[in-house]
């Protein structure tokens, strides 16, 4: 029932958004990215013949993007993929990212939306190419990547939508979106309620990042800005907290807790792991399967019948 109240609720909320830039924000687990998936429905059924881009950050969100949507006429990428495609189809070489972390990160927020953008000013990239590009996770997405967006979004139709949450800005990205030209003023819709969650869980969830939301917050910055949970509809025993002092410990621990729910009949699909390092969850996968327990790393599609191990940012 709670998931028939919420389809309802973000198809007719899809529905009644209206024209041009639209920013919906809201808590972890509200709905935001079914909204933008019936955006795209009810944008493909009033517009056949338009070009739609739908763009996120990270592949295993795109991946379930294109599945989900499963439609030709709609173009689904990550920015970076989508950015690479956009220079190599101009004829313009891609350098390679010197390495990971900062540099990583200058080379996708600095170095390619440069190269990008002489490629718009020369003409060898074509402007207003997309009726409609609506945004996943708008959160992670750098100033430079929204200006490229605007350039790649037809003016006359002029769809933009934008679907975020603040607490979930991990990469701490600032956007002004007056100084881009991103129209969201009393253009805003907030979804407060949770329906992913149990009340335990959001509860121990909220008092974690509570004191962080509020210490970042700035006045009149919708990226930083709180949003408050409401309420989660479902209840659920709390979660449980194991504080170890070594990853051999962790390791064990996460063996014997995912063992004992398997020898209770839980499927392996229904457990997955998360942890900060890719480098380290690519090796816990393989020492799970060591323990005879399946497993198979993301962003990679998960194989059937396996836990699954990811990072927190994928």
């Amino acid at each position: 029932e709670i998931v028939r109240v919420m389809d309802r609720e973000q198809e007719r909320l899809a529905r009644t958004l209206g024209d041009g830039h639209r920013l919906l924000r809201g808590v972890a687990g509200s709905g935001k990215t079914l909204v933008l998936l019936c955006r795209v429905r009810y944008l493909l059924a009033q517009h056949p013949d338009w070009r739609i881009l739908v763009v996120c950050y990270n592949r295993v969100l795109a991946g379930f993007l294109h599945r989900t949507i499963g439609d030709k006429r709609v173009e689904v990428s990550t920015f970076d993929a989508w950015g690479r495609q956009q220079l190599r189809a101009a004829g313009i070489d891609v350098p390679e990212p010197a390495g990971r972390g900062p540099q990583w990160d200058e080379f996708w927020v600095e170095t390619v939306p440069k190269l990008l953008s002489e490629a718009f000013d020369e003409g060898r990239v074509p402007t207003g190419a997309y009726q409609a590009i609506l945004v996943d996770e708008g959160q992670d997405f750098a100033d430079t990547w929204y200006r490229l967006l605007l350039r790649a979004l037809d003016p006359e139709a002029n769809r933009l939508f934008i679907a975020l949450d603040s607490s979930q800005n991990i990469y701490r990205r600032r956007i002004s979106w007056r100084s881009l030209g991103i129209q969201i003023t009393g253009r805003t819709k907030v979804l407060k309620r949770n329906y992913r969650n149990t009340r335990g869980i959001l509860s121990a969830a909220y008092a974690l990042v509570q004191e962080l939301d509020a210490a970042e917050a700035e006045p009149g910055d919708l990226v930083s800005s709180l949003v408050v949970p409401d309420q989660a509809l479902r209840e659920g025993p709390a979660p449980e907290l194991a504080c170890l002092d070594s990853a051999g410990g962790i390791r064990e621990h996460a063996k014997d807790w995912i063992g004992a729910r398997l020898a209770r009949g839980l499927p392996p699909g229904d457990i997955l792991v998360l942890g900060h390092n890719r480098l380290g969850m690519e090796k816990l996968a393989g020492w799970l399967e060591a323990q005879q327990i399946p497993a198979s790393f993301l962003p990679e599609r998960r194989v059937d019948g396996t836990v699954g191990v990811s990072t927190i940012h994928s």
